[in-house]
């Protein structure tokens, strides 16, 4: 879950049962609505705090992606939150 949202100057992800040690690589990136790459992370943490002042007003996405292969199966969630 993120939160709050929308985000004025920091945005909580919550990553509930999330076990970062269970996975070698995970992935967390920030793009606009346009696609572009504004904030890219490898290390994850069952909350997350990130500032966000610095994004210009809009609609962004937060996506995680975890690998797949070594037992684990792969996995992809998108949230949508919008900067004020």
């Amino acid at each position: 879950s993120i939160s709050p949202n929308p985000a004025k100057d920091y945005l909580i992800i919550n990553l509930e049962g999330f076990d970062p040690d269970n996975y070698r690589e995970q992935d967390l990136t920030i793009t606009d609505v346009e696609g572009k790459k504004v904030y890219e992370t490898k290390h994850l943490t069952s909350n997350l705090r990130l500032p966000v002042s610095n994004l210009s007003k809009g609609i962004y996405f937060v996506e995680l992606s975890l690998p797949s292969g070594e037992g684990k199966g792969g996995a992809k969630a998108v949230k949508k939150f919008v900067k004020e």
